[in-house]
């Protein structure tokens, strides 16, 4: 399934970015004292940082950087037109939301992080019947893309 493989994509671009940022910062902040500040700034970077990786690479580019490797685009299933913002958010928060809350609740100290794993475990089950919804559906629209309007389909070549 190539949509799995452009996430995957997604997911390196992300994590080293994401490395480069995180690593300025503790070294800046953590060896002045700033534990908490670093935690706060690195889970804003995270969140703020995927969410405009995807939301603006969908409804500006049809797809993200990975899915453009791979050849598919992300559009609105009624028309094949490109996402809209409210649309890019819906699905945005209905694909990766669960996740994206039990990470952030791990970042934190002892008194989440059990919390964080408890929603992690959730955010598992949800994944896993995510990937069943697409496996069941004809147009291999997953939950996410019916909440959303949006299905992921192989980019057609251009017309010369």
């Amino acid at each position: 399934m190539a949509a799995r493989e452009a996430y995957i994509v997604d997911a390196i671009i992300l994590s080293f970015c994401y490395f480069l940022v995180a690593s300025i910062l503790v070294t800046a902040l953590v060896f002045s004292g700033g534990w908490f500040i670093t935690w706060v700034i690195l889970v804003v970077i995270y969140a703020a940082g995927s969410a405009a990786y995807f939301l603006w690479s969908w409804t500006n580019l049809r797809a993200s950087p990975g899915q453009r490797i791979l050849g598919l685009e992300t559009v609105a299933s009624g028309n094949g037109a490109t996402l809209t913002m409210d649309q890019a958010i819906r699905r945005y928060l209905y694909l990766f939301g669960p996740v994206l809350l039990a990470q952030v609740l791990t970042f934190g100290g002892f008194t989440v992080i059990v919390l964080g794993y408890l929603v992690g475990l959730i955010a598992l089950g949800y994944s896993i019947w995510l990937l069943y919804t697409v496996s069941q559906s004809t147009k291999r629209q997953g939950y996410h893309d019916v909440q959303a309007g949006t299905v992921v389909v192989r980019r057609s070549p251009a017309a010369s």
